[in-house]
C-alpha cells in the first residue's frame, strides 16, 4: 500500500510536526542541523493544540505562508522558522523586519539583563530558517546563509558574549540536492513529502510519521482537507482576478482560462491520486467529478 505523506506546506501538519509538545526533539534537531547551535532547552510560542483546531480554519494567509514558528533557547536566543508557500517579492524586507522586531523585543527584559543598568545586555541573537517552496535566488544553491561580516576581512560581527546576533538561512526546496550532505538532503526530502534515505536519522523519520495521513486524527483530517480546499479556491480566485483586470476579457480568453484552470486541477488530482487520497476528497478539493478523476488513473 502506498504511504500517503501530507506535505508540510499544510499549516496544520507543519505546526503539529514542530510545535506539538510530543515532537520537541524534531524542532531541536532542525535548529541544530541548520544553524550549528547546541540546544538543551526550548520554549515554543503558541504550541500546537489539538483542542483548538479553529485557528487553522480561520487562517486567511494560506496562499502566502504556511506558518511562522518562534522559539526561544535556553540562553534567550530566538529562532524564527517560516515556511513560504508562494514567492514573496519583498522577501528580504519581510525577514529583516521580523528579525529586527524579535531582536528589539528583548530590550530591557529584566530576565535577560546580565550587566546592571545596561539594558543592551538584555538583547539576544535571533536566527531565522526560511523554507521556500518557490525559488528566490538565481542560482543552483539550495541553501543560502547570511551573516554580519566584514567586507575586507570576512570577520563575523559578534556581540559582547562572543555570539553572532543574526543569521538568516534560506532553504530552497526545488534546487538540485546533490551537493547537500545526506543529513540535510533528508530534511529537504521530508519537506518535499518524498521517501527518505535508508540512513535518515530517527527524528526526521519521526517528522515524516507525523505527516502521514493514517497517523492524523479524524478531526485533523477534516481540517487538513478544508485547508487544501481553501488553498485551491484561493489559487482559482487569484487567477480570475488577474484575468478580469486585463483590458480585454473576450470569450476566447475566458475559454483559455477555463481550460488552463481545469488542467491545473487535473494535475493536482494526479498528484493526490499518487499519494492515495480518497476520490471524494480529491473531488472536493479540485472541483472535478469522481468519474473525471477515475479517468486520470
Amino acid at each position: 500500500m502506498t504511504r500517503r505523506f501530507i506535505t508540510p506546506s499544510n499549516d496544520l501538519v507543519f505546526k503539529k510536526t514542530f510545535t506539538d509538545a510530543e515532537n520537541t526533539h524534531i524542532l531541536i534537531h532542525l535548529i541544530e542541523d541548520f544553524t550549528g547551535l547546541v540546544v538543551t532547552d526550548i520554549h515554543i510560542d503558541h504550541p500546537y493544540n489539538f483542542n483548538n483546531l479553529e485557528e487553522f480554519k480561520t487562517n486567511e494567509r494560506l496562499e502566502y505562508t504556511a506558518v511562522d514558528i518562534y522559539a526561544k533557547l535556553q540562553d534567550g536566543t530566538g529562532v524564527i522558522i517560516e515556511l513560504q508557500v508562494a514567492k514573496e517579492l519583498q522577501l528580504a524586507e519581510r525577514n529583516l523586519y521580523y528579525f529586527a522586531k524579535k531582536y528589539a523585543d528583548n530590550y530591557s527584559s529584566k530576565k535577560n539583563i546580565t550587566i546592571e543598568k545596561d539594558k543592551y545586555s538584555s538583547l539576544r541573537p535571533v536566527y531565522q530558517i526560511i523554507i521556500l517552496y518557490e525559488n528566490y535566488f538565481d542560482d543552483d544553491l539550495p541553501i543560502h546563509t547570511f551573516r554580519y561580516r566584514c567586507d575586507e576581512t570576512g570577520e563575523k560581527l559578534l556581540d559582547s558574549r562572543g555570539q553572532e546576533d543574526s543569521m538568516i538561512i534560506f532553504l530552497e526546496l526545488h534546487k538540485p540536492l546533490d551537493k547537500l550532505s545526506e543529513l540535510l538532503r533528508d530534511w529537504f526530502l521530508y519537506f518535499l513529502a518524498r521517501e527518505l534515505s535508508k540512513e535518515a536519522p530517527k527524528y526526521i523519520v519521526d517528522a515524516q510519521k507525523v505527516s502521514e495521513y493514517v497517523n492524523l486524527k479524524k478531526e485533523e483530517r477534516a481540517v487538513l482537507i478544508d485547508i487544501e480546499k481553501r488553498r485551491a479556491d484561493s489559487d482559482t480566485f487569484i487567477a480570475r482576478v488577474k484575468l478580469n483586470t486585463r483590458a480585454e476579457t473576450q470569450a476566447e480568453e475566458r475559454k483559455k482560462f477555463e481550460v488552463e484552470s481545469k488542467r491545473k486541477n487535473q494535475e493536482r488530482a494526479r498528484k493526490m491520486l499518487a499519494k492515495g487520497y480518497d476520490l471524494e476528497d480529491i473531488s472536493e478539493i479540485t472541483d472535478l467529478s469522481v468519474s473525471e478523476i477515475e479517468k486520470l488513473r
